[in-house]
């Protein structure tokens, strides 16, 4: 056992039995709870983290820091955050020397890395993370990072819930509880848009309509 996994728990358990008192009436945290990735991401050493050479999208090192992709005329750097404990979450953004940090889970259970593309008459920079991928089904989350002074990106997450109502306005969803099979319809002309086999779909959507 390492000796910081040691005294932590040494600590832990001095402070459940009540023979130790943190200060300013703070609470006990388990030591279970890890710190973050985002946390670990962005405490590295990042004079270190960027004369090395990372691995990139085509053959990704899971257990280091990840090259995600550039943008070498506009001096951008991507990283995703890896190590023995965790993988696929925490994403750092490198531009010109101002580091941006994203707690974003960026890939999926098939580890589908994200995609990159740049507005240069808006200077947006979007994000598409794979968050979800099944039988016929995946998911994506968009993210537009507009750039501001100084090389900070403000970020922009669009939720379903932020285009629901433009979504139900053009497509209709129906899940046919016996096939397990979730089909997205064109309102205005009721033809098939996709159709994908989704276990559980009516937890899920709970208000889907359904065929019987």
């Amino acid at each position: 056992m390492e000796m910081e996994t040691l005294v932590l728990k040494l600590l832990n358990m001095s402070i459940a039995a009540g023979w130790l008192t943190l200060p300013g009436g703070a609470c006990w945290v388990p030591i279970d709870y890890r710190v973050t990735p985002l946390y670990r991401l962005s405490h590295l050493d990042w004079t270190k983290v960027r004369s090395q050479r990372l691995s990139g999208p085509e053959n990704p090192d899971w257990t280091d820091v990840i090259r995600l992709g550039s943008i070498p005329e506009r001096d951008i750097t991507i990283y995703g955050y890896n190590d023995a404990e965790c993988m696929g979450r925490g994403v750092a953004m490198d531009v010109g020397g101002t580091l941006n940090f994203y707690d974003w889970g960026y890939t999926s259970s098939r580890t589908i890395l994200p995609e990159f593309y740049r507005n240069e008459e808006r200077e947006q920079l979007q994000a598409k993370l794979c968050i979800y991928t099944g039988t016929g089904a995946a998911a994506w989350s968009l993210h537009v990072l507009q750039l501001k002074n100084g090389g900070i990106l403000e970020d922009n997450a669009f939720e379903l819930n932020t285009f629901r109502d433009m979504l139900e306005e053009w497509i209709e969803y129906v899940y046919e509880k016996d096939a397990g099979q979730l089909t997205l319809l064109d309102r205005s002309t009721g033809n098939t848009l996709a159709s994908a086999s989704v276990e559980d779909a009516g937890i899920i959507f709970p208000e889907m309509r359904y065929h019987r």
